[in-house]
């Protein structure tokens, strides 16, 4: 086999290995996705029928406000809390941001409870067995992906 072939194979695997690359940082760790997968996967899940959807529709609307309104919150606590580290404070002071940051944790959790009981109150007796399978996996599913380790 000739130099230039061998070149040529050789930067032919390089170029592919490259691309390969590329799409791997763009697509990320493979933990993204659609924003409307969950609720695709539940109104598959549960056969929820064309009622049903509209109803649960105008829950995620609600619960996506509440979310929202919540991490901005968050946002702004923090925001104020870590510009403390560049002056002299209290512990007390650091606590209250924290108290106040875990509270607002604490109201999300209940909106994602509260809006899987609403999930379940429209569910029809066949459903509610779909429902009771689906909610072994709730926790999973509506997790903030992780972000990949450091190497």
């Amino acid at each position: 086999m000739s130099k230039v072939k061998v070149l040529s194979i050789v930067c032919v695997l390089l170029l592919l290995s490259n691309i390969s690359i590329v799409i791997y940082l763009f697509k990320g760790n493979g933990q993204r996705h659609h924003p409307d997968r969950n609720r695709n996967l539940i109104i598959e899940q549960l056969d929820l029928q064309e009622a049903q959807i509209v109803q649960y529709d105008s829950l995620i609307k609600i619960h996506r406000q509440e979310i929202g309104a919540a991490q901005e919150h968050i946002a702004a606590l923090k925001s104020a809390l870590y510009p403390l580290l560049n002056q002299a404070v209290s512990t007390t002071q650091v606590d209250s941001f924290i108290q106040q940051i875990n509270s607002e944790q604490k109201n999300i959790e209940y909106a994602h409870f509260h809006h899987f009981q609403g999930i379940k109150n429209i569910c029809t007796e066949k459903q509610l067995i779909a429902f009771h399978d689906l909610n072994k996996e709730l926790a999973k599913l509506f997790m903030p992906p992780t972000p990949p380790p450091n190497k």
